[in-house]
This record gives structure tokens, sequence and C-alpha cells, in this order.
């Protein structure tokens, strides 16, 4: 399967049908192919702008949402050229263009483990995550990256099937390494804070920092 091919089969997501939501489903942005890093976050909601019914354009996380990209610019993956763009709320063409150019240049593929948009910032259903979880292990063979980012402890427990806390997990020196198998190819991951809102900004940015200057 295509990655193209898997995207429609999340847009034809059938709890979305049951439950009559009309908003769109996020999906992924960057180097689709055999990227160094795969980026993973929780689920969208109804203030990414691309889930809005009538938004025709690429779909992917955190449009029109500056947060997560000051993040990410803190820890030097984007430009300052786009992260004024984006604080000036900037979301035309150009600018997602320039999003997928610079993660195709850093390698990096983002995406959400729910691709479902929500009208509320509560977590995805259990039903939900288990319906997403078997197309995202779809995705993740197709795009095949060298390692995973996890952002948050939802998406990091539902892939190792492992509970840790997080402020222990980045105090201890010697860090344990964590994995995902899917159809016998291992994928490792590492666990970050979330980057906006419910998680910690400052310790994602001091996170990805660090992972990237090794």
């Amino acid at each position: 399967m295509k990655l193209e091919e898997l995207y429609q089969t999340f847009d034809a997501c059938p709890l979305c049908v049951k439950e009559h939501n009309k908003l769109q489903h996020i999906l992924g942005v960057g180097k689709t192919k055999n990227p160094n890093w795969m980026f993973v976050l929780i689920n969208p909601t109804y203030r990414n702008i691309s889930s809005a019914p009538n938004y025709k354009g690429p779909r992917f996380p955190f449009i029109g949402v500056k947060d997560f990209w000051n993040v990410l610019y803190r820890a030097q993956l984007i430009s300052e050229d786009l992260i004024e763009r984006i604080n000036n709320k900037d979301w035309g063409d150009t600018t997602k263009e320039k999003v997928r150019s610079e993660f195709m240049k850093k390698s990096i593929y983002l995406t959400n483990l729910v691709k479902c948009s929500a009208n509320h910032s509560d977590y995805p259903s259990r039903e939900r995550i288990d319906e997403q979880l078997k197309l995202f292990k779809k995705e993740l063979r197709i795009v095949n990256p060298k390692k995973i980012v996890s952002f948050g402890l939802l998406p990091f427990e539902e892939l190792t099937g492992v509970k840790i806390k997080l402020k222990d997990y980045w105090k201890n020196t010697n860090l344990q390494s964590f994995s995902v198998t899917v159809s016998d190819k291992t994928y490792p991951i590492i666990p970050c804070y979330f980057p906006v809102g419910r998680g910690n900004p400052q310790k994602a940015v001091e996170i990805l920092t660090k992972i990237f200057q090794k």
C-alpha cells in the first residue's frame, strides 16, 4: 500500500462516519520515505484550521497553531523565516510548502497517532485508539523511519506497551532504550514531553536539542 492510499483509508474512518464527525482527518508532512525521524503526536482538534470541512489543501499537525512550531524553532529544527510567518498567522500555500521543505531537509516526518480531528481537547477514546493504531502501524512501515520521537506518554505507551514517568526517565543518566516492532521491523522510540498545553514545552525543547545534538 502507498501512503496516499493509506491516507484515503484514514479519511474513510468508520467511527467518524458513525459519529457524523465532519471535521477532516489530519495526515502527515515531511519526508515520507525512510526519514531519520518520525515525530508522533497524539491527536488533532478543531483548532487545526485544516480540519475544517471546507478546507482545501495539505493537512498536517498544528496548522494555524503556533505554540508547537515555536518549540521546534527553539530546538533549531525550523528556520527563523518560517517561524516569523507562523507567528504572523501566515498559513498560505508558501508557508505550508516551507514546512514540508524544511522537514524534508531535516529528514523528519510529522504525524499523529490518531488522525481523527475532535471538537474537544480530551484524549481519544479506547475504541478510536484501537482502530487508528492498526492504521498507524501500516503508516510506520510505509514511512520506515530510523527513529521515532513520541510527544506525550499516550503514543509512547500505545506503541511500546511500557509505562514510564518522563520525569524519572530523563533524570536517569543511563537511559533505557525502547522500541516498537511492526511486521518484524523494530524501530527505536524516544519519549518526549508533549510540546504544548498539557505537556511541558521547555522540557520538550531541551530533549529535542539533546537528541539532535547527538
